[in-house]
């Protein structure tokens, strides 16, 4: 469980994410979580406690930086056995993506290369390599009227260019 103030409330929620998966680059490997967003959750509500893709980002951002401040105490380190992470959303379509990204940077001053944002078309699980391709915006991403301005990123940029995808079966 997490506990954190946002808006002068306190909320406690636990993170169940839809996959996690890392990604090996030499001998490190950068962890990631996944949430396959199908819409059926606003992107933001007025009710902190009520679930919502800025509460999803409050926590994620929230697990963060708890491990930051606690670091072996941390839930990150107890549950997941890792020291950071990227936040990978999968979402459909476009406009939704954008008013997440908004959202991100609504929330956030610091913080925004932690989220990675693409939509669901761009995405082959198959060919697990695709995930290295320029498909992916993060929350610090440009926004012009609401709207996302390319390019887009390949997550070779954060981990490089020498990189092995390892996914759960479950995924595939």
């Amino acid at each position: 469980m997490i506990t954190y103030t946002h808006n002068s409330k306190e909320v406690t929620a636990s993170i169940l994410p839809d996959g996690f998966f890392s990604i090996g680059q030499g001998e490190r490997e950068h962890p990631c979580f996944l949430e396959m967003d199908l819409g059926t959750m606003p992107v933001k509500r007025s009710n902190p406690h009520l679930s919502s893709i800025s509460k999803k980002l409050l926590l994620y951002f929230h697990l963060y930086d708890q491990h930051r401040i606690h670091k072996d105490r941390s839930l990150l380190s107890q549950y997941f056995d890792v020291s950071s992470f990227r936040m990978c959303f999968v979402t459909s379509p476009t406009e939704r993506m954008e008013r997440m990204i908004q959202v991100c940077q609504e929330l956030f001053s610091h913080g925004r290369k932690l989220f990675w944002f693409t939509t669901r078309d761009q995405v082959r699980l198959e060919d697990p390599l695709t995930l290295f391709h320029p498909i992916w915006y993060t929350g610090q991403t440009t926004l012009s009227g609401g709207r996302i301005i390319p390019p887009q990123q390949g997550l070779e940029g954060i981990f490089g260019a020498q990189h092995t995808a390892y996914l759960p079966q479950a995924l595939l």
